[in-house]
């Protein structure tokens, strides 16, 4: 997880341990923190609840102490195996908040001035987590929200599976840095979209997908023209296991 591993480069480590702290808050205990960090939970209870807050030198100790634990990757482990159906976990605001901490980062990196997110209401719930955060504009791609200046196509996906997708004209221009945001990967989408963006002379920049297959997101971002997005998936398929219902 992007943010636990740049302490070192953290503009604001306090900032950074009370929002990492937040989210192992939503999965485990201060007792099972207590344990797996060694650090007493009635200090952790405290910087959580702000009754104190901790110095930099302290907050970047802790937060080494977080990365050198792999508790956020244990944590992403765990909810990967935790159900056999995807959308469950999608459901679930631990999961929502986590990956929108996640994909925060990656805006920061990358100087995202815009958030796309895939037509489905997962997606757009995601957008607008990381849109709140990282205090860019939204751009939620579901008919049901079409203004009156939209650019709109239907996406034909691989799988033969054709959904409109409605895009405000003002979230499109060659200025727009763009993070595309899907919470379950389509077959298709990425190529899909990027191709009608470009169209308008904008491109993604970033794809961040909460759950996909990675050789199958890899090989599609292969086929774009021009310049690769950026790609992250929070938790990958896996062959053998498979998180849809049935």
């Amino acid at each position: 997880m992007s943010n636990v591993h740049n302490v070192e480069e953290a503009k604001n480590p306090k900032r950074l341990l009370l929002d990492t702290l937040r989210i192992l808050t939503l999965f485990y205990s201060f007792r099972q923190l207590e344990r797996k960090l060694g650090i007493p939970m009635q200090t952790l209870w405290k910087y959580h609840t702000l009754r104190t807050v901790p110095e930099k030198e302290t907050a970047v100790k802790i937060l080494k102490r977080i990365q050198e634990s792999r508790i956020v990757e244990e944590m992403i482990s765990k909810l990967a195996h935790s159900v056999s159906d995807i959308y469950v976990l999608l459901n679930d605001v631990g999961m929502l908040e986590l990956a929108s901490f996640d994909a925060v980062e990656l805006v920061k990196q990358n100087r995202i001035n815009t958030v796309i997110s895939a037509p489905d209401s997962y997606s757009a719930a995601l957008a607008a987590l990381i849109s709140t955060k990282a205090r860019i504009p939204l751009c939620i791609t579901d008919r049901v929200y079409t203004a009156l200046n939209s650019i709109c196509t239907v996406i034909r996906t691989e799988t033969n599976v054709c959904t409109p997708l409605c895009i405000k004209r003002e979230c499109i221009s060659r200025k727009a840095r763009i993070m595309f945001v899907e919470a379950k990967h389509v077959k298709g989408s990425i190529r899909e979209v990027d191709c009608f963006l470009s169209k308008y002379g904008a491109r993604i920049h970033v794809t961040y997908i909460i759950y996909g297959d990675g050789k199958q997101v890899k090989d599609e971002v292969q086929q774009l023209q021009g310049e690769k997005p950026i790609v992250k998936i929070l938790i990958e398929a896996t062959s053998g296991k498979s998180c849809m219902p049935g």
